[in-house]
């Protein structure tokens, strides 16, 4: 009986070589596991043993069946990689550059904004280019903003170097820039009101 067993491993084994794909792998299967397999058939032979050599022979016939079936599994997970790799296609080197025929795309993003500016345009507005920093006196002295406004709130604030020269700008009360003067964002009052807005609505 011990030589039958390994005579069903062996062929398992040899069966298992020659397949490339789950219907084979089925087939080999059920030849050997199956309820006609040849395992299964010599498993009904255990009655004609004598008493005493039937728990013996139960345990090896457990041991070969658990080792067909890591056999079965180790072959299905070669066939299922194989499978993967053939519809993923060639490798591919992440090193290397871009075909030379690739187009890029604009942010979405940017997308937004172009049909945002579209629409206003359609209705009147046009759109106003300018510098990206200002001083306190464009952002809010000259909008009447108050001292204590949390708009003014420094997280935003750029510093400039004492030698920083702003001829187009018109200090508050006519002194010039210290060495710290406040030079803020453009959109510090947009920072604001998205900052604020949420929590009103």
């Amino acid at each position: 009986m011990e030589k039958d067993l390994q005579a069903i491993v062996d062929e398992a084994t040899q069966k298992l070589d020659s397949v490339t794909n789950r219907p084979d792998w089925d087939k080999v299967k059920a030849t050997i596991l199956g309820p006609n397999g040849s395992l299964t058939q010599l498993g009904k032979g255990i009655g004609k043993l004598a008493k005493e050599d039937r728990p013996i022979f139960g345990q090896q016939l457990n041991r070969t069946k658990k080792h067909i079936e890591e056999i079965f599994k180790s072959a299905i997970s070669l066939i299922e990689e194989k499978e993967d790799l053939q519809i993923l296609g060639s490798e591919i080197d992440p090193t290397l550059p871009p075909p030379s025929n690739f187009n890029g795309g604009t942010h979405p993003l940017t997308n937004t904004r172009r049909k945002i500016v579209s629409i206003f345009r359609k209705i009147g507005f046009t759109v106003a280019e300018a510098t990206e920093t200002e001083t306190e006196w464009f952002c809010f002295d000259a909008l009447n903003t108050p001292e204590d406004h949390p708009a003014r709130d420094e997280q935003d604030t750029l510093f400039f170097p004492p030698d920083s020269n702003w001829s187009n700008i018109k200090q508050k009360k006519t002194k010039r820039l210290s060495s710290f003067e406040h030079i803020h964002h453009l959109f510090r009052f947009e920072a604001f009101f998205a900052k604020n807005l949420p929590s009103v609505l």
